[in-house]
């Protein structure tokens, strides 16, 4: 038989919803994707009540799980939250304005704090996607890779031919041999690199552009590691005026939900938006594994630096501008 009829079988009994695996069936009928009302026969029993607690926390109530500006029903919880932070309804919406005009009293979540949206009328955009944004998009990450890995290495070789001009110096300035010509010091430029335009950021969209919010008060649960909950990180100024702040429409990305909860790392003070996030975090102890890494990579960078320098400095590459002698004049004037 041919993969194609192979694919006909795999079919839910309950959804008539066709895939192209047999795990994928599998995970649609145990998680009761399509029937998320029903409840599993197991759960009546008295034998599994860690699956069922892990099920209503994972499941919950039907109106925490509806977004209120689309009206789509999850499976879960987190399916909502991530719904509503990455502003999946709007983006289909807008799927062809990039950047586009955002409605008073939107909420969104910046590195000042929450911030609401007063006004939006500094620039109208004209912008929208072209038809193979996709391939576009594939093909700057590509370029940007490229740049970065270029911009990296020009870099290290400033940093290398500095540090051999600061160590020659230092050498003549303990052999007391510093004069007007050692002070002499050579900068490095480095080469230059294509510059591409970011297709998902076209100009005519106005990205810049200032919009007008206001600081509010941030109502999500924080809370250390999954038990300790604790009080609001910052408490608003007590003015007669809210505080104003006038930001670039690029930064208005992360959209607020006051269902969201705050997970902080006590060992590293990291946040998370989930649960499954910060357990899985916490679980591998990936924050005390990479502070390690960094500062042993740290350290083997600077070595090799160092060493590089030196070895530039030995080669001689980098000597003193020589004093030109004065020329004698050819023809000397008589006296």
């Amino acid at each position: 038989k041919t993969k194609k009829q192979q694919q006909t079988k795999l079919v839910c009994p309950h959804c008539s919803r066709n895939f192209a695996v047999k795990k994928g069936l599998e995970y649609h009928i145990k998680n009761y994707v399509c029937r998320p009302a029903e409840k599993p026969a197991s759960f009546d029993n008295e034998e599994a009540p860690a699956v069922k607690k892990a099920y209503k926390r994972l499941r919950g109530k039907l109106e925490d799980r509806t977004c209120p500006k689309c009206n789509r029903v999850f499976t879960s919880v987190l399916g909502m939250n991530y719904h509503r932070e990455k502003n999946v309804c709007d983006k289909k919406e807008n799927k062809e304005v990039p950047f586009p005009i955002l409605q008073q009293g939107s909420k969104f979540v910046t590195q000042f704090g929450v911030v609401e949206v007063v006004r939006d009328d500094r620039a109208t955009p004209t912008a929208s996607f072209p038809d193979n944004i996709k391939t576009l998009t594939r093909q700057y990450n590509t370029f940007k890779s490229k740049q970065d890995a270029h911009e990296q290495k020009c870099h290290r070789s400033s940093t290398v031919r500095h540090l051999a001009q600061r160590k020659r110096l230092s050498k003549f300035f303990e052999e007391d041999r510093l004069n007007k010509s050692s002070y002499s010091f050579e900068f490095f430029h480095p080469t230059s690199y294509d510059n591409r335009p970011d297709p998902g950021v076209p100009k005519e969209s106005f990205p810049d552009r200032i919009v007008e919010c206001i600081l509010v008060a941030d109502q999500r649960a924080r809370f250390h590691g999954l038990v300790s909950q604790i009080d609001a990180a910052y408490e608003l100024p007590k003015h007669k005026t809210p505080l104003r702040l006038f930001l670039r429409r690029r930064v208005l990305t992360k959209v607020y939900s006051e269902q969201g909860e705050i997970l902080i790392c006590p060992r590293c003070g990291k946040r998370f938006d989930s649960r499954p996030g910060y357990s899985h975090h916490e679980r591998n102890t990936s924050c005390v594994e990479k502070s390690q890494e960094a500062k042993l990579k740290k350290e083997a960078l600077l070595s090799s630096i160092d060493t590089s320098a030196q070895r530039y400095l030995e080669k001689a590459r980098i000597r003193p501008k020589k004093e030109e002698a004065a020329r004698p004049l050819e023809n000397p004037a008589p006296p």
